[in-house]
């Protein structure tokens, strides 16, 4: 782990002995926002590569996993949501990056290294907020099920 993912933990840990409340939602919805922001930017292809340069893709896909472990690294440090929670942090946050992660499971469905970053950010999630993850279940599922039969669709095409 680098020095600034060290700093990234110590200020998720400091934060998470706050009390569950707005300010506690706010600092969190801070430290993820430089990380949403750019995987937003990068989904956007405001910054994806202009030619078909094998090193550009690895670049633009090396910062796209940057930015979603970064993420992940957050909802895996928070602690997870107690048994009769009707709130938690992480899923004030999730919620509002779930458009996002949305897009990002439809764009790279057949980039299995960005799949499989997104996948544990959303399994860290989930064991993060517990039962509060459930509006979500169905929603994601939806996707993943999508993703497999246009790869099923695709592995066919090739044979």
């Amino acid at each position: 782990m680098c020095y600034k993912e060290d700093i990234l933990l110590g200020l998720v840990v400091v934060v998470n002995e706050f009390p569950e409340n707005d300010t506690k939602t706010e600092l969190i919805k801070k430290l993820c926002q430089p990380f949403a922001t750019a995987l937003l930017a990068l989904s956007q292809n405001k910054e994806a590569p202009t030619s078909d340069s094998e090193e550009e893709r690895k670049s633009f896909n090396s910062d796209v996993a940057k930015n979603i472990d970064k993420l992940d690294l957050i909802a895996k440090s928070l602690s997870p949501a107690q048994e009769q929670a009707t709130n938690h942090v992480m899923i004030n946050v999730f919620s509002d990056l779930w458009p996002l992660i949305s897009l990002m499971l439809e764009a790279y469905f057949d980039n299995e290294r960005l799949i499989e970053k997104i996948c544990k950010f959303i399994k860290h999630t989930m064991r993060c907020v517990q039962h509060l993850f459930q509006p979500f279940i169905e929603p994601f599922f939806k996707l993943v099920i999508k993703n497999y039969e246009v790869n099923l669709a695709n592995f066919r095409k090739s044979r």
